[in-house]
């Protein structure tokens, strides 16, 4: 379904990341509603472009992405973006300059943590880690 906006999704994802780094996404009330138009854009851009990598082979599927999945979603949401907006965000990259590369970076670093707690807790605890799965 989404194919049929796929370049458009692109470009519109791409203008929107730009506008919301510009007017500091949360923190301003344009940038709080062009945030949510981004994320809207922004999976659909994504899931068109997934969707091509693996078509055209470029990618294959990793069995421990898909299995950490929820995971991370569940993960990503709770208590890591209070640790990492305070300890990283706040602490390490408190230059302005480099403002829009944090909030561009963000979402893949919250990502790589996640998943290696997953890998963690599913290597040493695989009992524990099977209710925050769905028992997958």
């Amino acid at each position: 379904t989404f194919r049929k906006i796929e370049f458009l999704s692109y470009f519109i994802a791409i203008i929107l990341l730009a506008s919301d780094t510009y007017y500091d996404g949360y923190n301003t009330p344009v940038g709080f509603n062009l945030y949510h138009l981004y994320v809207i854009f922004g999976v659909i851009a994504i899931f068109n472009f997934a969707s091509r990598l693996l078509e055209k082979k470029y990618v294959r599927v990793n069995k421990n992405l898909t299995n950490s999945v929820f995971f991370i979603y569940a993960c990503h949401t709770l208590w890591l973006i209070g640790l990492y907006d305070r300890v990283v965000h706040k602490m390490l990259f408190n230059v302005n300059y480099i403002e829009p590369i944090v909030y561009i970076a963000t979402p893949f670093v919250k990502v790589i943590i996640c998943f290696f707690l997953y890998m963690m807790l599913e290597k040493y605890t695989p009992k524990l880690i099977k209710p925050f799965t769905g028992n997958r």
